[in-house]
This record gives C-alpha cells, structure tokens and sequence, in this order.
C-alpha cells in the first residue's frame, strides 16, 4: 500500500514549557507520537519528506548538533523543521538501550499500573507525562505541576472505592508516608471527592525491596504495602 504523497506537513510543538525546555526539543510524549506517525508513513510511502510545522524550536538549539532520542527514532529518514536548518545530525551510538541495573520506585509503578483490573484515573510515573484525571462519565480534572499529587490513582467502579498509590524505594518509605498524608493531598483529595462523591478513597504504597519475603516486616505501616517488586524481579499484589 502506498500514499502516493511525497511530503508530509506535521504540525506538532516539541518544546516543553518556559524553562530551560523551551525552544528545544524537550516533549518526550509528543516526540515519541512524531516518530510514531512518521515511521508509520514511511512504511507505507518509504522516502518521503517529512516538514514539521509549529513546533516551537528554535535554530539555535540545531546550530549545536544536539543530541535528542529523535535522531534515534527518525534516523536516515529526511526530515526538515520549518524555520531551521539542521546543520549535522549528531553520531548516533552503537548502543542506545541499556539495561537498568538499579531498582528505581518507576519500574514497580509502572508494574503496578500495567496488572491492574481497575480503572486508571490517573498516573504521574517518575519521568513521565503527567495525565488528568478522569472522573464518571466524560468528567476529567486537569492538576498543575505545582499541586502535590501522587503517582497512580485507581478507581474500582463495582465496589465505588478509589485506591491512592504512592510509589517509593525501600529506603524513601517514610519519605511516601509523608507524601501520602491528609494534608499533603489535601487538594488533589478533593478533586477526587469532587469527581467520585459516593467514593470511598484509601491509599498505600508501592515499593521496590531487595527480597520480596521480607516485605511482611512493614505490615504496621500507617498507609498498608498493596504492590511491591524486588531485585529478582518477584513481585506481590496486595490490592
């Protein structure tokens, strides 16, 4: 199957906020999305032009040769930037993965998230895109960056009960019992009884720990352990 088209017009911002982002490609969710629609159409049109419109970069980010996971997705595939010239794409790497050799809070959240059988309402998974978070019906809540939140939210529709997780390191545990308190979630708390009035709301925690067979240890903890993940890559569900 073929397009029959030549050049393609994308328009997509690639810059994130007004920081030290702007003007740069920065916006990992949108870049992930260009290279997926891109190598979708070369698939189906191989050697076509690809001109991306409004995506708020400027030529000064490209006269530096910047290194960006793009380049990575996109590689010999032409591509042009309205307004900016891309002098040299920066040398790619022989290897671009690599494995994680420590355990970080996002590798069992994400865990947490994926083996779910609820509903999610919401995600802010360490270096990941911020979501909303959705109410009843078509009801959604937008939460600034600046609001305290935590990092997933499920919502179990049968039984009306919202399950607020936190997701920690072994050693930060106290550090997510902090984060998990009245006060800390006071607002983003009453977002949800906003949008899940006969709801009832109950938190805990979501951890990495060197042997899942010692997670027992922490069962008086003020907010309860529902998922965790050790060194070996075991893993127990406690929702």
């Amino acid at each position: 199957m073929s397009l029959k088209v030549d050049c393609f017009h994308i328009s997509l911002k690639l810059d994130k906020g007004n920081g030290r982002n702007a003007r740069k490609i920065s916006h990992d969710p949108n870049v992930g999305f260009l290279s997926a629609v891109i190598n979708c159409f070369e698939i189906m049109n191989p050697g076509s032009k690809y001109i991306i419109d409004d995506h708020g970069i400027q030529q000064e980010y490209f006269n530096k040769s910047p290194k960006s996971k793009l380049w990575h997705a996109l590689n010999k595939i032409d591509i042009e930037f309205t307004g900016c010239v891309i002098k040299k794409r920066p040398e790619l790497p022989k290897n671009y993965f690599t494995i994680e050799s420590a355990m970080t809070e996002k590798l069992a959240t994400i865990l947490c998230d994926m083996t779910t059988t609820d509903r999610t309402i919401f995600s802010n998974h360490g270096g990941c895109a911020l979501t909303n978070i959705k109410g009843l019906g078509d009801r959604c809540h937008d939460v600034g960056r600046k609001m305290p939140r935590p990092d997933i939210v499920f919502a179990n529709d049968s039984k009306k009960s919202i399950l607020i997780i936190e997701g920690k390191v072994e050693k930060d545990l106290l550090k997510g019992i902090t984060q998990l308190s009245y006060e800390h979630l006071k607002g983003f708390t009453n977002i949800l009884n906003n949008l899940y009035p006969d709801y009832t709301i109950v938190k805990g925690l979501c951890i990495t720990i060197d042997n899942i067979d010692n997670v027992t240890k922490y069962d008086q903890l003020e907010f309860p352990i529902k998922f965790a993940i050790d060194n070996n890559g075991s893993f127990i569900d406690l929702r």
